[in-house]
């Protein structure tokens, strides 16, 4: 079949901080299944609306594709939509299937297009590959469909229990010149990003998840990808993003080991938990070229935290900190404003909270509720769901009996500023440039905080 599998543009019309500092990478589940697709013996073709700047409107195809495959997470399946009508107004005979986790989460609801055929819900490569090949659709597990007036919900498709038979991400499909690391998320250039593991070991109420078994890729598949990765595009540093990354200890542990004995000169990032991480485990990390993690906190409130199900503690941050500061890692803190049940004065303790902590960059988001997530669920039965026309995470769309939403924005808004305006921090990230890229970030960073 000759196939095109779209990533929709992120609008980045409003100007805000996130979209100003925001990395671009491609998605990487859509890339495994192109993978997949490819060596079946497909011709497959990629199109990355955001990493090429094209609105909806500028978007067009002059050629008829078999299928298209378009991925959506929530913030994407507005432009999606408009680009699968597009699509099928152009080239009627074109199926169009659509999948990523808001399709997966809102799959009746997208299947009522008339301009959609198929919906792919939760992990694609195996649903994407029997669709591609021909099977009747009535015996593919874990689609969403009609036919003849009619739509079908067939039985959710197992999870895979091994992803280590996935191929390698099919790179040559790529302008790689065209994706960026966040402002101040990174080291060197040019920088890619990576996943050693596939869903979420935690179960977060305000997060969009199948509830699915955390797998890992082998350590030494992962090092042959860094490898290729460096040897064919000069890649210079890997930005991991996997949900929790130090969840399988001894395989990154293996992948450092790796690392260091073979003298592979490369610099990384990665996100984890507060409460799986050890200080032999960061020693290792830093040795290997890991210079910053990201942990997620959330909340000095531990009512909100017991609320949200992140099952950490505010002493297991303050370690985890300490512990990375202690071995030569720089840390990210990320926190929510505007959990139900916050208060004026609960955004002021996460605010000074974060201060203490004194992580080396923080990250501020106004509360979103995602389609699907029991956060939404909530939310939704107790009336605290506001219209909006963004789901990014810096347009807040629950308002409490505790709260207004336009005050968790107000605060949002000038969170940044309080944190990063303070002499001590000034002065930390000024003497911690050490190149033009580095300078060059400071600048960036700063200009965003100020507009």
């Amino acid at each position: 079949m000759k196939i095109l599998l779209i990533n929709p543009n992120w609008d980045k019309s409003k100007k805000t901080i996130w979209f100003k500092i925001a990395s671009v990478y491609p998605p990487l589940g859509l890339l495994n299944v192109a993978g997949v697709l490819e060596k079946a013996g497909h011709d497959v073709s990629f199109i990355d609306m955001t990493a090429e700047n094209l609105t909806p409107k500028d978007f067009n195809i002059d050629e008829e594709y078999d299928l298209v495959g378009i991925t959506m997470t929530t913030p994407l399946y507005k432009p999606g939509i408009f680009i699968a009508k597009k699509i099928k107004e152009k080239y009627p005979h074109t199926k169009i299937v659509l999948g990523g986790v808001h399709a997966t989460m809102e799959h009746k609801e997208l299947i009522g297009y008339p301009f959609v055929d198929i919906i792919v819900r939760e992990e694609g490569e195996i649903t994407m590959s029997q669709i591609c090949d021909g099977t009747h659709l009535s015996n593919i597990q874990g689609i969403t469909y009609k036919k003849d007036g009619f739509t079908f919900v067939n039985k959710s498709r197992p999870q895979l229990e091994d992803i280590n038979w996935l191929p390698m991400i099919p790179y040559h499909l790529l302008k790689m010149d065209l994706y960026r690391p966040p402002i101040g998320g990174y080291k060197n250039l040019p920088a890619f990003m990576m996943i050693t593991t596939r869903n979420c070991p935690n179960d977060c109420k305000y997060c969009q998840h199948y509830h699915r078994r955390i797998k890992c890729r082998d350590a030494d598949k992962i090092f042959a990808e860094i490898k290729h990765l460096k040897e064919n595009y000069g890649v210079k540093e890997i930005n991991f993003y996997d949900d929790t990354m130090t969840i399988f200890k001894s395989n990154v542990q293996r992948l450092c080991d790796l690392i260091i004995t073979n003298k592979l000169s490369i610099s990384w990032t990665c996100f984890t938990r507060v409460n799986v991480v050890d200080k032999e485990l960061l020693e290792n990390m830093k040795s290997a070229g890991c210079h910053l993690i990201l942990f997620g906190v959330e909340s000095s409130n531990p009512k909100i935290l017991k609320d949200m199900r992140k099952n950490i503690t505010l002493d297991q941050v303050k370690k985890a900190v300490t512990l990375c500061r202690e071995v030569g890692i720089k840390t990210r803190c990320s926190y929510i404003f505007g959990y139900p049940g916050e208060t004026e004065e609960s955004m002021r303790k996460t605010l000074e909270f974060s201060k203490q902590v004194d992580s080396d960059s923080v990250q501020y988001n106004a509360i979103t509720a995602y389609p699907g997530t029991d956060l939404w669920k909530e939310a939704d039965e107790k009336g605290y769901l506001v219209k909006t026309n963004s789901w990014d995470v810096s347009n807040c769309n629950i308002e409490t009996p505790w709260l207004s939403r336009e005050k968790v924005l107000d605060f949002y808004k000038t969170a940044h500023r309080k944190f990063y305006f303070r002499p001590k921090i000034i002065w930390r990230r000024i003497s911690s440039i050490r190149s033009f890229s580095d300078l060059k970030q400071e600048l960036n960073g700063a200009l965003a905080l100020i507009s």
